[in-house]
């Protein structure tokens, strides 16, 4: 499963995309994974993936806020 998921992840360059969307690997996994979760069509999966991150979005502008 390891070397699966290494393998994976050079072919889609997921430290490079993680970096370009300010994000950790681990970040990036642990969302695609909640999106996963949370879908019972993968068509679904974008929609869910905007929700969260729009929520997020919401979440750390709040959080900078005064």
């Amino acid at each position: 499963m390891v070397t699966r998921f290494k393998r994976a992840a050079e072919d889609s360059d997921l430290v490079d995309v993680a970096r370009r969307v300010g994000r950790t690997p681990l970040e990036i996994m642990t969302i695609a994974s909640i999106v996963q979760a949370e879908s019972t069509d993968k068509r679904d999966m974008p929609k869910i993936a905007r929700v969260w991150r729009q929520a997020r979005g919401a979440r750390d502008a709040a959080l900078l806020d005064p």
